[in-house]
């Protein structure tokens, strides 16, 4: 009889260990955000996240003819820099150089800003060149979560070669007015050094250069890298072959957002 109470004992002892166990796996695993809960918000947001030349731009201009707004941190930046504001001219030597070292509370002030303006105006926003640093990925994450729309968020990482990556950025080109990006070889101009959508001038930026995409790409491999491993981590990161065509591209992310 003893014998036959130990045993029922015993194993009612091992089934609440594995109950314990499963429960502290579930507590441990972030929720993961659903199709379901990305689309019934009418507020959106897409962070696009992968090396400089990756096709954060050229998919962004793809989402905003589906009603998103592009939010650039380097856009927003020289912009500041255009309008000779406080902030452009004493951070211009960073702007001008891919505004990689520029501190951490500058850039995340400048975001933070349009997103919670975008939030309020229920705008549907694409963002690309933050975060760079996990810390920026928290902050994020925090802000969200304060304004209850952490469900309605997509990280995505297009994955490229760092070669590919090279060969489109010293290539690239980018419309003075409307910031529409080309590409010499890969996506040209109609009219070459002319923009198709609004007929201004195409430039090449002043820090797509040979040492200046070293620079870049040193950022990514030392500090972006980080992030995209945080939100692997998170189980919220959706992946596109940046390697593949542009059409390619667009297609999978049609297919994810």
């Amino acid at each position: 009889m003893m014998f036959t109470r130990f045993k029922i004992n015993y194993f009612l002892i091992l089934i609440c260990f594995f109950l314990c166990q499963d429960l502290a796996n579930a507590a441990v695993q972030p929720p993961q955000i659903t199709p379901e809960q990305f689309t019934q918000t009418e507020f959106k947001l897409i962070v696009f996240l992968g090396r400089p030349g990756a096709g954060k731009g050229t998919l962004a201009q793809h989402l905003i003819s589906r009603g998103y707004k592009h939010i650039s941190v380097g856009d927003l930046l020289r912009e500041e820099l255009r309008q000779n504001s406080a902030l452009g001219l004493k951070y211009r030597k960073y702007i001008e150089t891919g505004h990689s070292l520029l501190p951490p509370n500058v850039v995340e002030s400048i975001i933070f800003k349009k997103i919670v303006s975008s939030i309020h105006s229920q705008d549907k926003l694409v963002l690309d060149g933050f975060p760079r640093t996990i810390s920026q990925a928290q902050a994020l994450e925090t802000l969200l979560k304060k304004n209850q729309v952490d469900h309605a968020v997509r990280y995505i990482y297009i994955k490229t070669s760092e070669k590919n990556a090279k060969a489109r950025v010293l290539g690239r080109q980018v419309c003075t007015n409307c910031h529409a990006v080309y590409h010499i070889k890969f996506c040209p101009p109609v009219s070459s050094g002319i923009c198709n959508h609004c007929k201004n001038k195409l430039i090449q930026r002043s820090s797509d250069n040979e040492r200046d995409i070293l620079k870049r790409m040193d950022v990514y491999n030392t500090s972006v890298h980080g992030v995209i491993q945080y939100y692997k981590k998170s189980r919220n990161l959706l992946e596109i072959n940046g390697n593949k065509t542009i059409a390619h591209c667009i297609n999978s992310l049609d297919r994810r957002v």
